[in-house]
């Protein structure tokens, strides 16, 4: 039988250098439809502010990005997904 394929379907890259895209994972049922959302956060990444971080959302729906905004911030330093409001769809916090 043939080998799986080593080729990724989808990769993600924030092109900014020391970023350090990766270093917090979340996995979570936000829409509540069984499909699963990826968070990954940047608390390295800069973009007009030094530091501000940043965290990239990703379903099969889109794909956002959200910066910190503010200088040192290190958004996206951590991640969690969980059901704040206890109605079964988790929010990214």
């Amino acid at each position: 039988s043939p080998l799986p394929s080593t080729t990724p379907s989808w990769t993600l890259e924030s092109n900014v250098e020391n970023a350090l895209l990766g270093s917090a994972l979340a996995v979570g049922a936000v829409a509540g439809n069984g499909q699963s959302t990826i968070a990954a956060g940047a608390w390295g990444y800069t973009n007009g502010e030094s530091g501000e971080g940043a965290v990239y959302v990703i379903s099969n729906e889109r794909s956002l990005t959200y910066e910190g905004n503010e200088a040192g911030a290190q958004f996206g330093r951590a991640l969690a997904f969980v059901d704040v409001l206890g109605n079964g769809r988790e929010g990214l916090i």
